[in-house]
């Protein structure tokens, strides 16, 4: 029989490439998937509180540790809007084992073109679950997470 244990990611890890590409390819799976169920699913309630964590990403707080704090609950909001606790719960792990990787590429790319490039994103996936499009939803947080 598997064994179970609790999930446990090493963060010294995540600072191989080759470790965190796989987080990442984990992160591509579950979340494209995540935004098609939400797009699907959200109600007025969950566009709200995307919105409120896209509007703090894009603004004065963006240049500045919050604008972290406010991606991730995006992530964790979307999750939210597919009616999966499990879901949720998952990407939330998930999202907090990423955190250091932002501060990674924000220290090693020039800081306004990522974050111009990282809101944009973001602006994408908020537009197709405001449309209710599965299909764009999902292509949207593909390329973002790619």
């Amino acid at each position: 029989p598997e064994q179970r244990a609790a999930i446990r990611i090493d963060r010294e890890a995540l600072k191989d490439t080759h470790n965190m590409e796989r987080l990442f390819e984990l992160r591509c799976i579950l979340e494209a998937e995540s935004a098609a169920l939400a797009a699907a699913r959200r109600g007025k309630e969950h566009l709200d509180s995307i919105k409120a964590a896209l509007d703090r990403m894009g603004g004065e707080e963006r240049w500045e540790e919050g604008s972290i704090d406010a991606d991730l609950l995006f992530h964790r909001e979307i999750a939210r809007a597919t009616g999966n606790s499990y879901i949720h719960t998952f990407i939330s792990f998930v999202c907090e084992q990423i955190r250091h990787s932002i501060h990674y590429a924000r220290m090693t790319n020039p800081l306004h073109d990522l974050v111009e490039i990282n809101v944009g994103e973001h602006v994408r996936i908020y537009e197709a679950l405001v449309a209710g499009d599965p299909a764009a939803a999902e292509a949207a947080m593909r390329a973002h997470i790619v």
